[in-house]
């Protein structure tokens, strides 16, 4: 049965978003929607210290009323300078530095004005990295409904998906009986985090940016 997954596009989001890339038929980049301040579109934690976690952050300008795709980067060049700097700092010493620091700096030569393109961009190279096939859409290249449910239904008719795979913490809105009434199947995603070998770390940092996997590969 195809499934389709629809999040917001996220900078180097965690592992659990990849998980649900690759269980998906078709996902969507929810780009329409409004942007959510300190929420995770333009930030995201990495390792500090070898045992705690900072932020990795790209600044931008956004007022509460904006969608994603409009929010803008602050000064890219001089962003992505010190975005770089960090992570030099924080993963230089790491067994798979080079490769990914590599993979990053590929799509950081480009010129973003958007942190939306930035995000997806990121994303879409990760997936090919972790050999995870992405069959994507971004929501702002089509007509979305207001209503939250009834735009889910329309997107998973849209791309001919029977079932819809969320995080759980949609059960907050969803309307699971208009869902039932349009026979499309309800699957709440439950990520058990992988636990991988985190240079010079004895206690396991979880739910950190997936770069810090990818260093750590």
């Amino acid at each position: 049965m195809s499934t389709l997954v629809v999040i917001q596009p996220s900078f180097l989001p965690w592992l659990g978003y990849f998980d649900l890339i690759d269980k998906s038929s078709v996902f969507v980049f929810y780009d329409h929607v409004q942007y959510d301040k300190n929420g995770w579109r333009n930030r995201n934690r990495i390792i500090s210290n070898y045992s705690d976690w900072q932020w990795l952050t790209v600044p931008v300008n956004a007022s509460l009323k904006s969608s994603i795709k409009d929010v803008k980067i602050e000064n890219w060049e001089f962003s992505k300078k010190k975005i770089i700097k960090k992570l030099v700092q924080s993963y230089s010493k790491h067994p798979n530095f080079n490769e990914t620091f590599n993979l990053i700096n590929k799509i950081f030569g480009k010129n973003y004005s958007n942190i939306s393109d930035l995000s997806i961009d990121l994303t879409i190279e990760i997936c090919k990295k972790l050999e995870i096939k992405i069959n994507f859409f971004r929501s702002s290249e089509y007509n979305n409904l207001k209503d939250k449910n009834e735009n889910l239904i329309a997107w998973c008719k849209r791309v001919g998906c029977k079932s819809y795979l969320s995080g759980i913490s949609a059960k907050n809105y969803i309307d699971k009986d208009l869902f039932k009434r349009n026979k499309i199947e309800l699957i709440w995603h439950n990520y058990n985090h992988q636990k991988y070998k985190q240079f010079k770390n004895e206690d396991f940092l979880s739910n950190l940016s997936v770069i810090d996997y990818l260093f750590n590969r």
